[in-house]
């Protein structure tokens, strides 16, 4: 640096002040050699995803054949990306725009999914690998249902349930299409990766209310569900709702089940006779109940109809209900919708209050 004009040595040394140098040890949980196991892309190269442990943020790394490492680490609403390389004495040097310590252990074990450990900030977290490369197969493969259910005795959130529909590819890739329990649509891409006790998704997709998004803040579903076979369902998790523009930060739990679309099968396994439940807290805080039937062909017909006019219909290829219904007092339909799950043959969903233009149940139960 003595050769370079003063102004390069000041562009520089500005250059080095803005970024933190991070330095991780990367070790192993085995024996074998450390450089050789750092550099084995069948062992440790891939994509990681993990949560802060406090669920304050999330991290995410990408590690290549040639040891080259990229990421971000989201903290406090604010996203920090790192990059670097694995060192041949097996360390990790690189840079970030954090102002504040960060630090990463590469950890491979034989039999288990590798896994990125660290601090950001002073918060640990745990970022594990894709669960699939080189072309394994994806065990989790095919359509899913999911809710979004609220926690109990909170006046401050809405009241409905949240759903989403989730496909799984044959390489673990994930999409997701939903909607929140306060009526906003979101989306989001994501991989199956490993976790503490089985195969999960994390979850950190942005919310883009206008209001909020105009001034530079916008809202977040964060968290992860992991696989599992549960007595009513083939997923459980926890995800942290944030919506600034509506004063919502709140915990949501999320359940999910398979979904198999058959041609001539039943979209309900097992329902042939059931109750369609919609109540809110105000007109409809007794609940509007209606007696359904669920046919050979997949229609939903109501069997004691009223003032209310209520149609329902299902998606037979994706889990989906919608319908609409008068609500008391109101010339125009008030639309509803939601998921079912075929597991346990129920469904939940919300729709829109008129009166109140707030968050109400639905659910539909043998």
């Amino acid at each position: 640096m003595n050769d370079l004009p003063l102004h390069f040595k000041s562009t520089a040394l500005k250059f080095i002040l803005r970024f933190l140098a991070i330095v991780a040890t990367c070790g192993l949980a085995t024996t074998t050699k450390l450089v050789a196991a750092v550099g084995d892309s069948s062992i440790a190269a891939g994509a990681y995803e993990g949560l802060l442990d406090d669920k304050s943020g999330y991290a995410e790394f990408v590690l290549d054949r040639r040891d080259s490492f990229s990421g971000t680490i989201f903290i406090n609403r604010v996203s920090h990306p790192i990059q670097g390389r694995l060192s041949d004495t097996g360390q990790f040097i690189g840079f970030s725009t954090a102002q504040f310590p960060v630090s990463l252990q590469l950890t491979t074990q034989s039999g288990s999914i590798p896994t990125i450990t660290g601090s950001a900030g002073g918060i640990s977290f745990t970022a594990y690998r894709a669960a699939y490369i080189q072309g394994a197969l994806a065990t989790e493969t095919g359509k899913y249902t999911l809710l979004l259910k609220p926690p109990g005795g909170n006046s401050g959130i809405p009241l409905g349930t949240g759903y989403a529909t989730m496909a799984i590819g044959k390489t673990g890739r994930v999409r997701l299409t939903g909607k929140l329990a306060d009526g906003e649509p979101f989306s989001y891409s994501t991989m199956v990766v490993g976790g503490p006790t089985g195969n999960q998704c994390v979850l950190h997709a942005p919310l883009k209310r206008l209001p909020v998004a105009a001034k530079g803040v916008t809202g977040f579903l964060l968290g992860a569900f992991t696989f599992e076979d549960l007595a009513q369902s083939d997923l459980d998790g926890a995800v942290e709702w944030l919506n600034p523009a509506i004063s919502i930060n709140t915990a949501l739990r999320i359940v999910g089940a398979r979904y198999v679309a058959t041609d001539g099968g039943s979209a309900l396994p097992g329902f042939t006779n059931g109750i369609l439940g919609l109540s809110d807290t105000g007109l409809l805080s007794l609940g509007l109940i209606k007696q359904i039937t669920l046919t050979s062909a997949n229609k939903l017909i109501v069997t004691n109809p009223g003032l209310d006019h209520l149609k329902i219909k299902i998606s037979a290829s994706s889990g989906l209900f919608t319908g609409s219904f008068l609500y008391p007092g109101e010339r125009k339909r008030t639309a509803f919708g939601g998921v079912i799950l075929q597991r346990d043959s129920e469904g939940a969903g919300f729709f829109v209050s008129p009166p109140a233009g707030t968050s109400a149940n639905v659910g539909l139960m043998p």
